[in-house]
């Protein structure tokens, strides 16, 4: 059983428990290490990173990662993502994209591409 599966079956104050503990611990973790961005669990169990702005932002890994399996990489309020699509969609379609800007798949592959 994955995460999402386990914070689905949570009843609405385990679950508010859970975001209110994790949330928490996040926070102090973070600040302990200096991270600039803080984690968030929305009531529906979707993901989300956010800076010290308010914009999505996570390094190395989805800013965003939905219930449903999607996921999307920001850097500081800009879809980004080097190491591959910028957005997975849970159909798997991929989307690219570099400082906020929209790639091809083989444009990105052209100039990013190990």
């Amino acid at each position: 059983m994955n995460w999402k599966q386990i914070l689905s079956n949570l009843s609405t104050q385990e679950f508010a428990e859970f975001s209110l503990i994790f949330n928490q611990e996040t926070i102090r973790r973070n600040q302990s290490n200096s991270a600039d961005s803080v984690c968030h669990i929305a009531s529906n169990g979707d993901i989300v990173w956010l800076d010290n702005k308010g914009r999505f932002h996570k390094i190395g890994g989805p800013a965003i990662e939905y219930v449903n399996g999607s996921r999307e990489y920001y850097h500081h309020g800009l879809r980004h993502n080097l190491d591959g699509p910028a957005v997975i969609h849970s159909d798997g379609y991929k989307e690219y994209w570099v400082n906020g800007k929209f790639l091809r798949e083989e444009d990105f592959n052209k100039v990013y591409a190990n």
